[in-house]
């Protein structure tokens, strides 16, 4: 939700895919990012569905510009993530279960998590890692 966690990401989109593809073959990346304080409005009151109603927008506008999926590059706001997801218009990479995929591939069963309160102290990840097995310290 924020515009360095979007950039942040689209950096590391387009190093990777430059590392498989070579540097000429990058994705199309369309970006669409409403002002955070909108968010934090949301956010502040602990209020989930409008959260999921912004995520859920940005989804439409995304495929209207021809997207194929979208990323959420932020921790907290997977917390809606779950919601915005049962109308929206393209599926999602859930980054939560990124990492919980990958923690098991590398053989790991415990996870730390660092992050915002909502993020360390709600189910956004405990409910996945826990329901794959891992654990979190």
């Amino acid at each position: 939700m924020t515009a360095e966690g979007a950039a942040e990401c689209y950096r590391r989109i387009s190093r990777l895919s430059a590392k498989i593809d070579g540097a000429e073959q990058r994705p199309h990346i369309t970006l669409h990012h409403a002002p955070v304080s909108n968010f934090m409005e949301l956010l502040n009151a602990e209020d989930w569905n409008g959260i999921s109603d912004m995520i859920r927008h940005s989804a439409k506008i995304l495929r209207t510009a021809g997207a194929d999926f979208c990323i959420l590059p932020d921790n907290t706001a997977h917390h809606a993530l779950p919601m915005a997801e049962v109308e929206s218009p393209l599926p999602f990479l859930n980054m939560v279960d990124i990492v919980a995929q990958t923690a098991l591939e590398d053989g790991h069963s415990t996870v730390g998590i660092v992050g915002t309160s909502y993020v360390t102290r709600s189910s956004t990840y405990q409910a996945t890692l826990g329901l794959r097995g891992l654990h979190i310290k």
